[in-house]
């Protein structure tokens, strides 16, 4: 039995048609980390990605598959940058990883002809040098039982009312397991190729869209050669924090960065106050760059020491790209994002000028299933069958309807999801972006701490909206005991 388990949908079905077609063995695909991992999964090989959704590490997941009397073979899928999940493999013996752009026809190659460690000695020797320069403590985690811990959460009982049926309390506790597991530390980039206005807005709609559906910490970043989300959000631009090496004029979240990474001083908790809080939300901004002089000196080191930071202490990062192509920001960020959101405007103009910028992401190693398009929609548009034919390679996630109520939005400083402006066409639009980004359109379950505390809320008369719909069950009882 072969298991593909790369964590992207179409480049799984890819592979696993290949494989089938060369009747090499059995194959199935697997959807998260932990499932790996389980007492009767049995395998000969796994063909394993970073993408993978799970809470296990890299590092764990590998000692998991390579221990014990059904060790198996692991292919694993990766990039250069990818130190940790390098090392790993080097750790526990497994040399067949392939590097970013991977073919299946590479992947049914390796399946066939095993690697040695002569083979990889090249890269080892490269890594060599990588290696010396990360993070000790991050490279030296220990390996744990996960296993125990894994089966010890999931047999956790759920205490919930007993009116509600079995069935849902086990619905409730897988939602809230693969849900978390599914935006944990996730990366997504806003782009388009030519409106990044336009772009950053519809970051800012999904953030606040986002934000009212999970419990999880957000960081927008404001990477666009025209910052704006400032000014969507309702927030000031400038910091008031500045240290010793701080000599910006204006000082803003990312120039913050770019100064602290110069002097080598840039930590988690100078990020931290690095960033501008959305009030009434869960949602972070680092504002952007408003000094060109800096922006032009912003490179890919710089982009990475932000990007891991913030991995770090965020569930999610969004990102408004700058719309330049060859800028560092922009083609590093992209490689390193989970998903990539492309917006552009229903005309046959800006869907030209947006299929020749995925053409170039694409050359430089970008996996097309990353992309989620969003078709903006205004009086005179093209139609949504229009667009579907002209992106048919790609695939269109929601279509947003532009109209008066976003300039009146703009104009008074608030997100429209937010704003009594917000229709159900919009509510619906960003809900598929919202799903595409990974959060399901359905409630979040919450811990019962949270549920308790929102609880005495609801009874003090400050919030009237039930959060869980737990609470409700014995104030229905008694209406029909009243009747």
């Amino acid at each position: 039995m072969i298991l593909i388990a790369t964590g992207i949908n179409d480049f799984d079905e890819q592979i696993k048609e290949a494989i089938d077609r060369e009747h090499i063995d059995d194959t199935k695909i697997i959807g998260y980390r932990e499932y790996l991992i389980g007492d009767n999964v049995n395998s000969n090989i796994v063909i394993l990605s970073k993408r993978l959704p799970g809470d296990i590490p890299e590092k764990q997941l590998i000692f998991e598959l390579k221990k014990g009397d059904k060790a198996q073979k692991i292919i694993y899928l990766t990039n250069q940058e990818d130190i940790e999940g390098v090392a790993a493999c080097f750790d526990f013996a497994v040399y067949d990883f392939l590097f970013d752009p991977v073919t299946v026809d590479d992947i049914v190659d390796c399946i066939k002809n095993q690697r040695t460690f002569t083979d990889v000695s090249p890269v080892y020797l490269n890594f060599q040098e990588k290696v010396a320069l990360y993070p000790k403590e991050v490279l030296k985690k220990p390996i744990v039982n996960v296993k125990k811990e894994v089966k010890s959460y999931a047999k956790k009982p759920v205490k919930v009312k007993e009116k509600i049926k079995e069935v849902e309390k086990i619905k409730l506790v897988e939602k809230k397991v693969i849900e978390t597991r599914l935006y944990k530390q996730n990366v997504v980039s806003f782009y388009s190729s030519d409106n990044n206005i336009l772009a950053s807005l519809i970051l800012a709609n999904s953030a606040a869209a986002f934000s009212k559906k999970s419990e999880n910490r957000i960081l927008v970043i404001d990477d666009n050669a025209v910052p704006c989300l400032d000014h969507l959000f309702g927030i000031g631009k400038e910091i008031l924090v500045k240290d010793n090496f701080n000599t910006n004029s204006i000082d803003t979240g990312l120039s913050a960065c770019y100064t602290s990474i110069e002097n080598f001083t840039f930590t988690s908790e100078l990020l931290k106050k690095f960033v501008i809080p959305v009030k009434h939300s869960k949602i972070d901004v680092l504002t952007g760059i408003y000094d060109e002089s800096i922006l032009k000196q912003m490179e890919s080191k710089h982009y990475k020491g932000i990007i891991d930071t913030a991995r770090k202490i965020y569930d999610v990062v969004l990102i408004a790209v700058n719309p330049f192509k060859a800028a560092a920001g922009t083609i590093f960020s992209l490689l390193n994002s989970d998903k990539i959101i492309t917006v552009v405007e229903s005309n046959y103009l800006s869907a030209r000028s947006t299929i020749n910028a995925l053409k170039t992401f694409e050359s430089t190693g970008i996996y097309k299933d990353k992309f989620g398009i969003v078709a903006a929609a205004a009086n005179g548009a093209l139609d949504i069958g229009v667009m579907e034919k002209i992106f048919e390679d790609y695939k269109i996630i929601s279509q947003v309807p532009l109209n008066k109520n976003y300039n009146s939005s703009i104009n008074a400083k608030k997100i429209l999801i937010n704003s009594l402006y917000c229709s159900k066409s919009d509510k619906k639009a960003y809900g598929k972006i919202v799903s595409f980004m990974g959060l399901s359109n359905s409630i979040v379950v919450k811990s019962q701490h949270q549920t308790g505390k929102e609880n005495c809320k609801n009874n003090n008369g400050s919030h009237k909206k039930v959060f869980n719909i737990h609470l409700n069950l014995p104030f229905i009882e008694k209406l029909k005991n009243l009747k």
